[in-house]
């Protein structure tokens, strides 16, 4: 199931989906998984301008703080968890502006979207992973699409059908 609700049928192309866990960094076969509840990716440039308009919300000039106020909203729900450490800021300026941004993106955005864990859960047969997936990608096939790489970024959740029924 994407972002946007929209769900293909598809195959995984690959043989396990690689977790960063607290406890160390674990290959989950694709074959024991059996649903993945994706938690907040997001896409490395994305991360990377959050990070840079944040640093410019504490500009000393009113153009660069307005601008980066303006690029934090349109990346809407991937700034929410940035924005909520930048609102415990010592700098009243940038801790102002990180509520009212939370505050703007939150009336605009879907409460499930801002709602979404930092961490994947995996859950098998045996026992559930959580932690975060180190792809950005899975490579997957689809009849009517042919090979895609699936942006961990859109995707919200995942079941695994097993061949033969089960």
């Amino acid at each position: 199931r994407f972002g946007d609700g929209s769900v293909v049928r598809m195959t995984l192309l690959q043989e396990n989906i690689e977790v960063q866990t607290k406890y160390g960094k674990l290959a989950i076969p694709l074959s024991d998984i059996r649903r993945v509840e994706f938690g907040l990716h997001v896409p490395p440039e994305v991360n990377l301008q959050i990070t840079q308009s944040i640093k410019r919300l504490a500009s000393d000039v009113y153009k660069e703080r307005d601008g980066a106020t303006k690029e934090l909203v349109q990346v809407g729900h991937f700034a929410f968890p940035s924005l909520h450490k930048a609102s415990k800021s010592s700098d009243q300026e940038v801790s102002y502006r990180a509520v009212s941004l939370i505050k703007q993106i939150s009336e605009r955005t879907s409460p499930e979207l801002l709602k979404l864990r930092e961490e994947d859960v995996i859950h098998t047969a045996e026992f559930t992973v959580i932690g975060k997936i180190t792809s950005q990608t899975l490579k997957a096939h689809s009849p009517h699409f042919g090979e895609v790489a699936l942006k961990l970024s859109e995707l919200r959740t995942m079941h695994v059908r097993q061949h033969g029924g089960r």
